[in-house]
């Protein structure tokens, strides 16, 4: 689990690079700008590793333990879902559990302890690209299939592909692992020259990423 003073250093929250020190959340190529208690619930929420984190805990550590009427939380917390495009009836990031508190849903990764505490723990550093190449195999293998059986017609008309998050089925502990698996199949279809290959946001369904995005394919797992 990683530790408050390694979240300062910086993480990521899905697709947001998030950055406490500067109160940015940076997505690609856009920024978005926080004040700095509605980082500190963050980056608590953030520490809770999935697990509620209650109203009380967020009263001690953001507002010093001095008396806070409910409403400023859910104010914080609604800034936090504006910037990261959060609904609070279908949460992709910030999961509400009335009267108790809230929590984090979106996989957490720390730069500096993801490799060492949990990367390295599951799964050796050096297989990635081989996992990563042979899940490129893979995704060819099922458009020559499908072109085989007649549902796309041409090959060379696949010149984009958007990969979504991979399911992680095996518990907290594989979040990581689901994570990772996802990056490498990214830096992998990436050396095709011919394919564009993006990365589409957590808040837009799958059935609306081609036309959303102009992409020909999407590619979705689990793991």
């Amino acid at each position: 689990m990683a530790t408050m003073s390694d979240l300062r250093k910086g993480f990521r929250l899905g697709p947001w690079e998030i950055l406490p020190d500067l109160g940015v959340l940076r997505q690609g190529e856009s920024e978005e700008h926080i004040e700095p208690m509605v980082m500190d619930v963050l980056v608590l929420l953030a520490s809770g590793d999935g697990d509620v984190v209650t109203t009380d805990q967020i009263v001690d550590a953001v507002w010093a333990g001095r008396p806070t009427a409910p409403e400023a939380i859910v104010q914080k917390i609604k800034v936090l879902r504006d910037k990261l495009g959060d609904d609070p009836k279908d949460p992709k990031y910030i999961q509400t559990h009335p009267k108790i508190g809230y929590r984090i849903i979106c996989p957490i990764i720390v730069p500096e302890t993801a490799e060492s505490e949990q990367g390295a723990a599951y799964f050796p550093a050096y297989l990635w690209p081989v996992i990563g190449g042979a899940m490129a195999i893979i995704v060819i293998a099922i458009v020559v299939l499908s072109n085989r059986s007649g549902k796309i017609q041409r090959l060379e008309a696949v010149r984009s592909v958007a990969v979504c998050p991979f399911e992680n089925m095996s518990g907290p502990a594989g979040d990581v692992f689901a994570f990772g698996v996802r990056e490498q199949l990214l830096i992998t279809l990436s050396q095709e020259p011919l394919l564009r290959v993006v990365k589409p946001p957590c808040e837009v369904p799958v059935h609306e990423i081609p036309e959303e995005l102009g992409v020909d394919g999407v590619v979705t797992g689990s793991v």
